[in-house]
């Protein structure tokens, strides 16, 4: 594909290659990783198939996320909380640590602290483990069906 990987370029490109191959009318899920761009890229898809095409294609029901990928983010998350491996430089430098009151001890500082980096983890486990929910429920349905 030519040119930066943004929803719309994705969804023109993910049309032609259907259309291509006369798939549009069969088209049943599409399985991504989590990024942004992908879910913008469902919408469109489902706009262009349903312009050109006259298919209505449901992307919040067909759209899918990899359960590896999903895995994955659970395990890292689930890692990081319990200091097996470290947290990215990135995630450190987004961490913006405000003066602590001059009326707390280290102790209490500590704690505060630590608290904050469990809460974090915590989110990051429980937004996986909700994915991996969701992603296991629409499996689900689809092989009941």
């Amino acid at each position: 594909m030519l040119g930066s990987h943004t929803g719309n370029n994705l969804a023109k490109a993910i049309f032609e290659t259907l259309d291509a191959f006369n798939l549009t009318e069969k088209l049943f899920c599409i399985t991504t990783d989590n990024a942004s761009n992908n879910k913008k890229a469902m919408k469109a898809l489902s706009k262009l198939l349903r312009k050109r095409k006259g298919v209505i294609w449901n992307w919040k029901e067909c759209h899918i996320s990899c359960l590896n990928h999903v895995i994955d983010l659970a395990i890292q998350a689930f890692l990081k909380s319990i200091k097996v491996i470290e947290i990215e430089e990135e995630e450190e430098e987004l961490v913006v640590e405000e003066e602590p009151d001059d009326t707390m001890d280290d102790d209490e500082v500590e704690e505060l602290e630590a608290e904050d980096e469990d809460a974090d983890v915590s989110l990051s486990v429980a937004q996986a483990a909700t994915e991996f929910h969701v992603v296991m429920r629409m499996l689900c349905d689809v092989v009941t069906v």
